[in-house]
């Protein structure tokens, strides 16, 4: 058996016998592309800033080193149909010795629970349980614990690290953001677009107090490293300028301390969408935001870096589809999670370093050549690891698969008129 192969089913075969004797009797043999093979939903930053690590629907965790962007190991959880396996949480450990991913699990034989892995071997390092829910985002304290943001139903829930339930808090509407301030506690903000603070407490967590922000459907949050200011991200933040005609997607930056407005930030230029996905620059100096939308009618996706606290803002054009995620790193740099699929970073002053995944997408019946003695194939491909061109549309170049020695080579295939 090919090692790559037996690694996977061995993954598989000790996730079986930690989760579920049963779990054994559903193995499913999954595709390694090598890279993401779905929209990429999170990035994390280990604590020394060595190493990313990212989640997302092809229902894989991925390890990159963060300077070379090389892929380092392929994490793996239990799966099921449709949406079940999908990963939307991701964090490492305090002293970056263990990952804890999560996602939608409750259609899985393993049920809802996170996932531990060792980050130096890869391998499985046990579950945690979970009262119920879907994990939407997820962060491992420094404290030593592990707060879980929950849709369906929505709750915050925070697990020691062997598991005892420190905090189950239902919610009144689904939780997408959470973040650890400096000072230890947490904050989680929800779709009823609030925002609640809660205090570590003998052991446990305590409900401090709420702010009621200016959007519903809270998506994202960034403190700042100063722990002043919270940044908040909406799914659907549109406002109506004065004219009536046009709209703006907020991003909305609040007093930690008094829950008052420090400052909006109005942005016109997608048609619709928002910028949801936010980050604090670990310098305290940029905010950058990003998210859904149609540049003007072409898929472009642009990712705004706001000067704190002046204002300034600086627009890049860094993804060709939906940027779910962003984390800081460095001192100004980000890190963004897109759904080409891949993750790129973005220097302070600098272009996006790609690191998409490579997804060839047959493009156009028009674009096929069969040649007269039926060995060779022409074709017309996109590839997800490029950026749209000016038009807004995937860039398609011409290949040829030669059916004998299946081999893609790039050129087309020029047949006799």
């Amino acid at each position: 058996m090919p090692a790559p192969i037996s690694l996977l089913l061995g993954c598989l075969i000790g996730w079986a016998v930690l989760v579920s004797p049963g779990l054994a009797a559903r193995l499913d043999l999954r595709l390694e592309l090598g890279n993401h093979a779905g929209a990429v939903r999170r990035v994390v930053v280990s604590a020394d800033q060595r190493l990313l690590l990212t989640v997302g629907d092809d229902k894989t965790a991925r390890l990159w080193d963060a300077d070379s962007r090389q892929a380092l190991a392929v994490l793996r959880v239990p799966v099921g149909d449709g949406l079940d396996g999908q990963l939307y949480g991701a964090a490492f450990s305090p002293d970056g010795s263990k990952i804890v991913v999560g996602g939608t699990m409750t259609g899985t034989l393993a049920g809802s629970r996170l996932f531990l892995f060792e980050t130096g071997s890869g391998r499985p390092a046990g579950t945690l349980a979970l009262p119920a829910g879907e994990v939407k985002r997820l962060v491992w304290t420094r404290g030593n614990q592990i707060a879980a943001c929950l849709a369906a139903p929505g709750a915050l829930v925070v697990l020691s690290a062997d598991g005892a339930v420190r905090l189950r808090q239902p919610l009144d509407a689904p939780c997408f953001a959470l973040a650890e301030h400096p000072d230890g506690s947490l904050w989680a903000g929800a779709a009823d677009g609030r925002l609640r603070r809660y205090v570590p407490e003998g052991g446990g967590w305590r409900a401090d107090r709420e702010i009621a922000l200016e959007q519903p459907d809270v998506r994202s949050i960034a403190i700042s490293p100063d722990g002043v200011h919270i940044a908040a991200g909406f799914f659907d933040a549109r406002i109506r300028l004065p004219n009536g005609q046009t709209s703006e997607s907020q991003v909305q930056v609040v007093d930690a301390a008094t829950g008052q407005t420090a400052r909006r930030f109005g942005f016109s230029d997608i048609e619709f969408g928002s910028y949801f996905a936010l980050a604090w620059s670990r310098d305290g100096t940029m905010i950058a935001a990003s998210g859904r939308g149609n540049q003007r009618g072409f898929r472009r996706f642009p990712l705004k870096r706001v000067a704190w606290p002046s204002g300034e803002v600086r627009t890049d054009v860094i993804s060709g589809d939906t940027v779910f995620d962003l984390a800081p790193i460095g001192a100004a740099d980000f890190i963004a999670a897109t759904a080409e699929p891949g993750w790129a970073r973005i220097s302070a002053s600098g272009p996006a370093q790609s690191a998409l995944t490579q997804v060839n997408d047959l493009r156009g019946a028009e674009s096929l050549r069969v040649s007269p003695d039926g060995l060779s194939i022409g074709l017309g491909v996109a590839s997800s690891a490029r950026m749209p061109g000016p038009s807004g549309r995937p860039e398609v170049e011409p290949r040829r698969f030669d059916l004998a020695t299946r081999t893609l080579s790039a050129g087309g295939l020029d047949l006799p008129g």
